[in-house]
């Protein structure tokens, strides 16, 4: 299954917008995050219920950090806490376009 989020990040300096594309295959999960005008790959694990760990890298125009993400993926929505090993961000989003089904 293929989905396409809007996403808001929420960072110390303000709400930040972007995109975010998921391919969900049984367990595993893998995408793209579209933030801070970059675009980075993301992988990890999903279960039934949408809970799921993530991992990836976020690039700013000061640094670039590997995260770890934890929180639910859904049909309509996402909600995920990002940690870096100097920061917590939340990430928040909604549907807007539900690619394939497979």
């Amino acid at each position: 299954m293929e989905y396409n989020y809007t996403v808001e990040l929420e960072s110390e300096l303000g709400k930040r917008n972007g995109t975010m594309q998921v391919f969900i295959s049984g367990s595993k999960i893998n995408g793209v995050l579209s933030i801070l005008n970059h675009s980075e790959p993301f992988w990890g694990y999903i279960d039934t219920d949408g809970k799921c760990v993530l991992n990836g890298k976020i690039v700013t125009l000061i640094r670039e950090f590997n995260y770890t993400a934890t929180g639910t993926i859904l049909s309509k929505s996402i909600s995920l806490d990002i940690y870096s090993d100097k920061s917590k961000f939340k990430l928040k989003g909604s549907v807007y376009n539900i690619a394939k089904n497979e």
